[in-house]
C-alpha cells in the first residue's frame, strides 16, 4: 500500500481541505456576514461615553431595514410553490413527469426549507441545498375484524403479535386458525375488533435538507458547485443513522465500530481551535445566544458524532467519510445524477470573483449603521427636548433637591438671571431636531435606491414627495420592476432549474415502483376545462423517467397571483387588446382574472351559455289549377269548400249559360283558377284578396 493511500493520509487530506477552505471563508467573508446578520436581528452594540465605557443613558435600538428588506423578499419570492415543466417530445409524458415533480416538491415538504434557503441566499449572498431519495415509514395503528379478515389483515396479525405458527400449512388446514385468533380477540380485543401495527409508507422519491453555510466548505474560488473539484459538508449524525450506512455499505462496518468504540459518546464539535470559531458560534456570539450544540455531545441518551463528507463531481463522481481523525472509506456516488453531485445552490446576485455571489443587506450594512447611529441620537435629542430646561439662579434648589418636587420630566440648570426659576427655551436643540428629520428622508432614499423597493409600481400613481420630484420617483418606480425581474430570473435559473433536474434525476435513478397520486392538484394552470380533470388520477411509472427532455422552471411561478408586476401587465395587454377581433378575447379575460387572484374561479367568471334559438316559423304555399268550367255545379263547390274557400254569389245579370257561384273573366280558354297563396297557420284564405 502507498504511503499516501493509508486511511490516516486520507483523513487528514479532506481535513486540510476542510480547514484550507475555512480560512478563505473566514478572511473574505465572515466578517461581513456577521454584520448582515446582526442587522437582520436589530441587533445594536451599547453606546460609549467619553471614557470607553457602555453609557446606559444613551439609546441603542437596532433599526429593522435589512429584516424589512429579506423578509419581504422571501415572502414574495417563495408566496406559491414553483411550477416545474418537463418538456419532451411525447406530450403526455412530459405533462405526467412535470406533475410528478410537483407532486415530489409538495409531498417531500421542499416549500419550508425554500424560504429558509432563499432567506440565506438574501443574507449572504449564498445558500446550499442536499438532495438524498427518502423512503419514509411509519409504525402505524388500526383494528381488524377477525370475522372479515382482508388482504394482509393476517400478515399483520402475525408480525404484531409474533404468531409465526399462524404461516404453517398444517395450522391451516387444521381450523387452529380462528381458535388462536379468538383468544386474541379475548385478550386484546376492543370490541369485536383487534389491533394491530403495521408499516405504512407515507412518501418515496427525493428530498431536500437545508445547510447552514458555515457548515459546507467549497474549494476557495470556486465557481460552481458541479464544476469545483471538492465540495465538503460537515453534519452531526447519530447512531441509528451510523447503523444504517453500514447495513447500506458494509466496508463501512469495521470504521464505525472503531468510531463507536473510540467515542462512545459522540464527539465534540469542531470548532478549528480557540482563535478561529466556526461561523455558527460566531454568528450565536454576536447575537448575544449560547450555543448548546457544543454540549449535545454529553447527552448520554443521543450522542453525535461529526461526519465530514468529500463529494467529488466529474466523469467518475465519489463520496469519502471521514468522522474525527477516523477514516471511514470512499464509494462510487450512490445516485446516477450524470457527473453531478446532490447539491443545488442558490446565488441572487454573481459576483465576479467567485461562486459566492454579492449580497443586498451586506452593501446595506454601512447604510443601516448610519441609519442607526442617527435614529439613536435624535432620539435622545427629542427626549431631552421633550423634558422642559429650568433655570434657576437659586443655588440652595440646585444643593437641596428637596426644596422642589422634580422628576424625570424636567432638567434644572444653575444659571444667572432674575428671578429663582424660569423656563429656558431651546431653540437651537429643536432646529436640529427638524434636521435630523430631513435628513433621514435621505437616507431612506439611498435605501430605495439600492435595494430598489418603493410604494410604486408601473401603474401605480406618482407621488412627487416620495422622491422629490416625480421623474424621480419613476425613475425608483422603474428601477424596482427591473430588480424585481432581475431577482425572479436568477432564481428560477440558478435554484428552481437545478432542484427540478436534481428531482428527476434521482428518479430516473432510484424510483424502482409505480406510484399513483391525484393529477389535478399539481397542474397548477388554471383554466375553465380543468374542472373536468378533477380527481383524476395518474401512474407514474420508472419507465417515464427515462423519456429525454429539458427541465424548466417557469419564472415568476413563485409569485403571489396578485403580484403588482402580473397586474400591471395584464391591464396594460387588456388596454391594448381589448374588443380586438384578431386577439382571443376569452385568453385575455382570463389573463387579466388570474392576475387578480381569481385564478381558481375561472369557472365562476365564464358567461353562461346563450339559451337555444327559437324554432322556426313554418309556412306553407301550394298551388291549384283547374279547368273549373268543364266540371259541373257541385264538384266546382266541393273543391273550393276542400280549399277552405266559399263560393261567391252569381253577379248581377248574369246569364243562363255561366255557371253559378263563379264568374270568370277572360276568354274561356283562359278559364284556369290559380289557387295557389300563402296558408298561414291560423287559416287564412290561402289566396290572397280572394278568387277574382
Amino acid at each position: 500500500m502507498n504511503e499516501k493511500d493509508k486511511p490516516k493520509d486520507r483523513a487528514d487530506q479532506i481535513l486540510k481541505e476542510k480547514q484550507r477552505s475555512f480560512e478563505w471563508l473566514e478572511t473574505n467573508f465572515f466578517g461581513e456576514w456577521e454584520q448582515a446578520w446582526k442587522n437582520y436581528k436589530c441587533k445594536r452594540d451599547p453606546e460609549k461615553d467619553l471614557d470607553g465605557k457602555e453609557d446606559p443613558e444613551l439609546t441603542a435600538v437596532g433599526m429593522p431595514d435589512t429584516w424589512g428588506y429579506a423578509r419581504r423578499t422571501v415572502a414574495r419570492g417563495t408566496a406559491q410553490a414553483p411550477n416545474l415543466r418537463y418538456h419532451a417530445k411525447d406530450a403526455e409524458v412530459s405533462e405526467l413527469i412535470s406533475r410528478t415533480l410537483m407532486y415530489n416538491w409538495d409531498r417531500g415538504k421542499a416549500q419550508r426549507i425554500q424560504k429558509k434557503h432563499l432567506l440565506q441566499a438574501v443574507l449572504f449572498g449564498w445558500s446550499v441545498k442536499a438532495w438524498h431519495w427518502a423512503r419514509d415509514e411509519r409504525i402505524r395503528r388500526k383494528r381488524v375484524d377477525i370475522a372479515n379478515l382482508q388482504p394482509g389483515d393476517l400478515e399483520d396479525i402475525i408480525n404484531t403479535y409474533g404468531l409465526n405458527i399462524l404461516r404453517a400449512p398444517r395450522v391451516a388446514e387444521s381450523g387452529m386458525v380462528d381458535r388462536i385468533l379468538s383468544r386474541l380477540l379475548a385478550r386484546h380485543g376492543r370490541g369485536n375488533l383487534l389491533p394491530v401495527r403495521y408499516l405504512a409508507k407515507s412518501y418515496e422519491g427525493p428530498k431536500c435538507d437545508f445547510l447552514f453555510i458555515g457548515d459546507c466548505f467549497p474549494q476557495p474560488n470556486f465557481t460552481t458547485i458541479q464544476d469545483s473539484a471538492w465540495f465538503i459538508v460537515e453534519r452531526r449524525r447519530r447512531l441509528p443513522w451510523l447503523k444504517a450506512l453500514a447495513e447500506a455499505y458494509p466496508q463501512f462496518k469495521n470504521p464505525l465500530d472503531d468510531l463507536v468504540k473510540k467515542h462512545p459518546d459522540g464527539t465534540e464539535p469542531r470548532s478549528f481551535n480557540d482563535e478561529h470559531q466556526n461561523l455558527r458560534n460566531r454568528l450565536q456570539s454576536v447575537i448575544d445566544r449560547r450555543d448548546e450544540t457544543s454540549r449535545s455531545w454529553e447527552d448520554e441518551h443521543a450522542p453525535e458524532w461529526t461526519i465530514t463528507e468529500e463529494h467529488r463531481p466529474g466523469e467518475n463522481p465519489t463520496l469519502r467519510y471521514v468522522a474525527e481523525d477516523v477514516y471511514l472509506g470512499e464509494l462510487e456516488y450512490p445516485y446516477e445524477l450524470d457527473g453531478q453531485i446532490a447539491f443545488s445552490e442558490l446565488v441572487l446576485i454573481d459576483d465576479l470573483l467567485g461562486g459566492i455571489g454579492d449580497s443586498t443587506a451586506r452593501v446595506l450594512r454601512g447604510l443601516q449603521l448610519l441609519h442607526e447611529r442617527q435614529t439613536n441620537r435624535r432620539f435622545d435629542l427629542i427626549y431631552n427636548i421633550l423634558r422642559p430646561l429650568l433655570g434657576t439662579s437659586n443655588r440652595e434648589l440646585i444643593e437641596n433637591p428637596g426644596l422642589i418636587r422634580r422628576g424625570a420630566g424636567f432638567r434644572l440648570v444653575y444659571m444667572r438671571g432674575q428671578g429663582d426659576l424660569w423656563v429656558q427655551p431651546e431653540q437651537a436643540a429643536i432646529a436640529a431636531a427638524a434636521a435630523g428629520l430631513q435628513d433621514e428622508s435621505g437616507i431612506m432614499r439611498l435605501f430605495q435606491m439600492a435595494t430598489g423597493e418603493s410604494n410604486m409600481t408601473m401603474a401605480a400613481n406618482v407621488d412627487p414627495q416620495q422622491a422629490r420630484t416625480a421623474t424621480g420617483a419613476r425613475i425608483m418606480a422603474y428601477n424596482q420592476d427591473v430588480l424585481t425581474k432581475d431577482l425572479n430570473d436568477a432564481f428560477a435559473q440558478t435554484s428552481l432549474t437545478a432542484d427540478a433536474e436534481l428531482m428527476y434525476l434521482l428518479n430516473r435513478s432510484e424510483l424502482t415502483e409505480e406510484i399513483e397520486f391525484e393529477s389535478s392538484r399539481y397542474n397548477r394552470k388554471y383554466s375553465a376545462e380543468e374542472e373536468a380533470l378533477r380527481q383524476k388520477w395518474e401512474t407514474i411509472k420508472p419507465m417515464h423517467f427515462q423519456v429525454e427532455g429539458e427541465i424548466v422552471a417557469e419564472v415568476g411561478s413563485t409569485l403571489a397571483d396578485e403580484d403588482d408586476t402580473r397586474v400591471t401587465k395584464a391591464n396594460n395587454l387588456f388596454a391594448m387588446f381589448s374588443g380586438n377581433p384578431t386577439v382571443n378575447q376569452e385568453k385575455l379575460r382570463d389573463n387579466i382574472l388570474i392576475a387578480y387572484g381569481e385564478g381558481r374561479n375561472l369557472p365562476q367568471w365564464a358567461a353562461p351559455p346563450p339559451p337555444p334559438p327559437p324554432p322556426p316559423e313554418v309556412k306553407t304555399t301550394f298551388t291549384v289549377s283547374s279547368k273549373m268550367n268543364e266540371l259541373a255545379d257541385q264538384d266546382r263547390t266541393a273543391i273550393l269548400e276542400r280549399a277552405g274557400l266559399q263560393p261567391p254569389p252569381p253577379p248581377p245579370g248574369a246569364g243562363p249559360g255561366r255557371p253559378p257561384g263563379v264568374n270568370l273573366p277572360g276568354p274561356p280558354d283562359q278559364n284556369l283558377l290559380d289557387a295557389g297563396a300563402s296558408a298561414a297557420a291560423r287559416g287564412r284564405n290561402p289566396l290572397a284578396g280572394g278568387p277574382q
